[in-house]
């Protein structure tokens, strides 16, 4: 028999942290909320996307470790029970899908001998194994919408020599023009109210004495493997095991400090919320 052992981040330098990230001995999930892209918000919370993430890790606390259902049941029931908390919680019949919030999610649970995940959105999962080898497994599809809302921003930066703020504020169109893409077929798929997105969640299984590490990581942390390309996947699992998590979110933190005028590593905001569950597995 094993347990799992983990090491947790959960950072922000905005004023309102998005991200939830959790872990117990038999189960660890990351929740990164998508921040608004409209004025106004409807709960009482300091941001829908916080309400969401919120509302998401208490109910999965409360019902992940139904070991009679799978994760993709759990999470499908989730979606109907958290909308009909937020229509309550916002007192509205209708919400246009542009305010609705969304979040990306990746979870693990011990289930006997075997290790499950799921994932719907683009949070990443890396697994080393018993032989040490590394495999990734992330849903790339955001990344297209992503990679265009930043080469405009940039375009407009250096064509108006105005900073990146500035820019960034002046292509929000596009910003919601790929939100409402999400849980479409022509988009990407993610948590939100759309029971549809279940079905295309990336989900598998391994055999728990198969597996030395896990990670479960938020963009805002897999950037410095995605974005930066400071390290390797198997790299970063080796830096996680040697240094620790909290040591790569600060590394984290000053490459963004020293590119904080965006020249050197295209993306939307100086530095995302920042999570990570690392999990070592071992025999007890």
């Amino acid at each position: 028999m094993s347990k799992f052992q983990w090491e947790i981040i959960n950072e922000s330098i905005k004023k309102v942290n998005e991200d939830i990230a959790y872990a117990d001995e038999n189960m660890a999930w990351v929740l990164d909320g998508a921040t608004g892209l409209t004025d106004k918000k409807l709960t009482s919370f300091e941001s829908d996307a916080r309400w969401f993430v919120n509302e998401w890790d208490k109910y999965l606390k409360d019902n992940l470790n139904d070991k009679c259902k799978t994760i993709r049941d759990i999470v499908l029931e989730g979606i109907v029970i958290i909308r009909d908390r937020f229509y309550k919680e916002c007192g509205l019949n209708y919400i246009e899908e542009i305010k609705r919030p969304s979040a990306s999610i990746s979870i693990v649970r011990k289930n006997e001998d075997i290790i499950e995940y799921f994932m719907l959105g683009d949070c990443t999962l890396l697994i080393k194994d018993i032989d040490n080898n590394v495999a990734k497994i992330k849903d790339i599809s955001l990344e297209k919408f992503d990679n265009r809302a930043i080469s405009e921003m940039l375009k407009i930066r250096d064509e108006n020599n105005i900073s990146w703020v500035e820019a960034r504020k002046i292509i929000n169109p596009i910003l919601i023009e790929n939100r409402l893409l999400k849980n479409t077929q022509d988009g990407y798929w993610i948590l939100e109210f759309n029971e549809e997105a279940v079905n295309h969640c990336i989900e598998g299984k391994f055999l728990d004495k198969e597996i030395k590490n896990l990670a479960l990581m938020s963009d805002g942390f897999a950037a410095i493997v995605d974005t930066y390309k400071h390290f390797n996947e198997a790299e970063l699992i080796e830096r996680l095991i040697d240094l620790g998590a909290e040591n790569t979110y600060e590394l984290i933190r000053e490459i963004e400090e020293e590119d904080k005028d965006i020249l050197k590593y295209p993306r939307l905001k100086k530095g995302d919320d920042s999570s990570i569950v690392f999990l070592n597995n071992y025999e007890c």
